[in-house]
C-alpha cells in the first residue's frame, strides 16, 4: 500500500508517510555520505602537497598529528561544500516529498504556481504568492541556521575563543538580512494593486495589457520603456475622432489596442500623425477592435 491507497482507503496517518517518505529520504542521505566522503578525501589528497605539510615531515612529526593538521585545514573547505550544497540537499527532498505526495514545502511549492486548462477558453495561471513567500522564507530560515552552525563549528576548530567577537557580528548581519526581508514581506502587500492581486487568474482583467510587456517597475533601473495608458478620445468632427499620445520613450509600445464604447457601424479608418506632420494609414476595413502590433507602430 503506497501514500495514495492510503489516502483513498481512508487509513493514512503519520506513520504511512514515514514508511514510505524515509526510505528514498535516506537514499537521498547515503548518496550525500558518499558525496562528502570523496570531496573532504580530495581537500585533504591536495593539502598533502602543500608546503607546510612536507616541512612537518621534515621535522619528524608523528602520522597522527600531520593527520590532525591536515584535517582541521580541510575543514573550511569542507564547512564551505557544505553550506554551498545545503540548498541543493534540500530540493532533493522536496523532490522526493512531490513524486510521493508527502504534503510539505515540495507540495507547497508546487500548488502555489500551476496551470489550470479550461477547455477552448485557453490556459489559466493559478498563482498564490502567500505559499511561495512561505516556502522562501522556511528554505531561507534552515539555510540561516545552517550557516551559523557550520560558522560555528569554523571558529570553534579553527580560531578558538578569539573567533567570538566575529561570530557575534556575523550573527548580527544575519539578523538584519532576515529582519530585512520580513519588513519587506509585510509591507509588499500595501504597494500593489490589491485589485490586481484579486483578479490575477481573471483572463478578462488582463485583457487589454500586452502579454510581453515587462513590468513598470523596470524604468527605475534606468530604462525608459513604455507604460500602459488609457487614452480618451476627443470628437473633432461629425464622424473624426482624436487621441493624443506624448511619445518620450526610448522604445515604441509593443500593442496599440483600440476599442469602442458603442460598436459603431460601416468601415472606419485609423490614421496615424507623427508631431512632424507625416500622416500613416494604419486601417481601412469594417469597424473591430483593433489591436496593433510594435512593428505597426
Amino acid at each position: 500500500m503506497n501514500i495514495q491507497q492510503a489516502a483513498a482507503n481512508n487509513t493514512l496517518n503519520t506513520m504511512t508517510y514515514l514508511k514510505y517518505y524515509l526510505p528514498p529520504a535516506f537514499t537521498l542521505f547515503l548518496a550525500m555520505v558518499w558525496e562528502y566522503a570523496f570531496t573532504i578525501s580530495t581537500f585533504i589528497q591536495e593539502e598533502k602537497e602543500e608546503y607546510h605539510v612536507v616541512a612537518d615531515k621534515a621535522k619528524g612529526l608523528p602520522d597522527g598529528r600531520i593527520k590532525k593538521k591536515l584535517l582541521r585545514v580541510a575543514l573550511p573547505s569542507f564547512l564551505t561544500y557544505t553550506t554551498y550544497n545545503f540548498i541543493d540537499m534540500l530540493m532533493n527532498l522536496l523532490v522526493v516529498e512531490l513524486v510521493f505526495s508527502v504534503p510539505g514545502l515540495g507540495y507547497l511549492l508546487v500548488a502555489s504556481f500551476k496551470v489550470i486548462h479550461k477547455g477552448p477558453d485557453g490556459i489559466y495561471l493559478l498563482y498564490r504568492p502567500q505559499l511561495i513567500f512561505f516556502v522562501s522564507f522556511v528554505i531561507l530560515f534552515l539555510y540561516t541556521i545552517n550557516s551559523i552552525l557550520m560558522e560555528g563549528l569554523y571558529i570553534y576548530w579553527i580560531q578558538g575563543p578569539r573567533g567570538g567577537s566575529d561570530m557575534g557580528k556575523k550573527l548580527i548581519a544575519g539578523g538584519i538580512i532576515i529582519a530585512a526581508y520580513l519588513i519587506f514581506a509585510l509591507i509588499s502587500p500595501l504597494l500593489v494593486n490589491e485589485n490586481a492581486i484579486k483578479n490575477w487568474n481573471s483572463r478578462m482583467y488582463w485583457a487589454d495589457y500586452s502579454s510581453l510587456a515587462p513590468p513598470e517597475w523596470i524604468n527605475l533601473f534606468g530604462e525608459n520603456l513604455p507604460t500602459t495608458e488609457n487614452l480618451s478620445s476627443v470628437k473633432i468632427g461629425p464622424d473624426t475622432y482624436r487621441m493624443e499620445y506624448n511619445f518620450k520613450y526610448s522604445q515604441f509600445p509593443l500593442n496599440l489596442k483600440i476599442k469602442f464604447i458603442s460598436q459603431p457601424e460601416g468601415n472606419i479608418i485609423v490614421n496615424m500623425t507623427t508631431p512632424d506632420g507625416r500622416t500613416y494609414t494604419l486601417y481601412n476595413g469594417p469597424a473591430k477592435e483593433l489591436d496593433f502590433g510594435g512593428d505597426a507602430t
